[in-house]
């Protein structure tokens, strides 16, 4: 969905990033990153503390690429 950028989803990610699964939120990180999505600055730096190193990185990927030290 986020490398063919397909934005009209975003609602349905965001909602998505509200499950506990890992490899979801992983997903979601990617997605949410890749369209600069400025809303879910708060739930990537909640991600940068999760106990999954995927998803970890992901959230710390996402925020620099909007420019969030």
């Amino acid at each position: 969905v986020a490398d063919h950028g397909y934005d009209d989803l975003l609602p349905t990610i965001r909602f998505l990033a509200t499950h506990l699964i890992p490899a979801e939120q992983e997903c979601c990180a990617y997605a949410l990153s890749t369209f600069k999505d400025e809303s879910s600055l708060t739930q990537l730096k909640k991600w940068c503390d999760s106990k999954q190193p995927s998803v970890k990185l992901a959230a710390y990927r996402g925020l620099a690429l909007m420019g969030d030290e």
